[in-house]
């Protein structure tokens, strides 16, 4: 299976802080965030990676190269101009027109910025048990108490409700229909 990792945003946020590099090549403990995740991808036999790169995306070609040092196969999408969220999965599709790498069948989709230790081939074989047509990964939000008791990212971000087989991704209320109670 085929890992897209989302590396091409301009890091507004963390600008103030470190705008020197994008925000996934940012290290923690000594590491870029962004090879913590090729690393766990690597670790579940996933070494087909393609890297959507905009903002500040040398020093990302730079530093991961083909990806043979870290033992995984990456190609790269370059967004000239962005694209917003995902933007670039249209460009990659088989029908679209272009030289750059293509997306055919089920693959990951992965934000460049995030810190996680996922079971990827359990992940993987839900997701084929279940012939879905998409899989989504989300944290429970009990998890973390503080957050809950104060409506924390859910404002910002949503909330995802499981609703038997089926999971329902509630928007933020600023950009829910105005006549919907949040």
């Amino acid at each position: 299976m085929k890992a897209v990792i989302m590396a091409g945003g301009m890091g507004t946020r963390i600008a103030s802080v470190r705008s020197d590099v994008p925000k996934p090549m940012i290290e923690i403990a000594g590491k870029p965030i962004l090879q913590y995740q090729i690393e766990n991808l690597r670790a579940d036999g996933i070494t087909d990676i393609t890297l959507v790169v905009g903002h500040l995306g040398s020093v990302i070609t730079d530093y991961f190269g083909d990806g043979a040092a870290f033992g995984v196969s990456i190609s790269y999408f370059v967004e000239e101009t962005p694209l917003g969220t995902a933007g670039s999965l249209f460009k990659m599709l088989p029908e679209a027109q272009g030289n750059g790498p293509h997306i055919d069948g089920d693959f990951l989709l992965l934000c460049g910025d995030v810190i996680f230790s996922i079971d990827f081939k359990r992940f993987i074989a839900f997701h084929k048990e279940r012939k879905a047509w998409a899989s989504l990964m989300a944290r429970n939000a009990s998890a973390s108490r503080k957050r809950r008791a104060s409506g924390g990212d859910r404002a910002r971000h949503g909330m995802a409700h499981q609703r038997g087989r089926a999971s329902v991704l509630q928007e933020p209320c600023e950009r829910r229909n105005p006549n919907h109670l949040c």
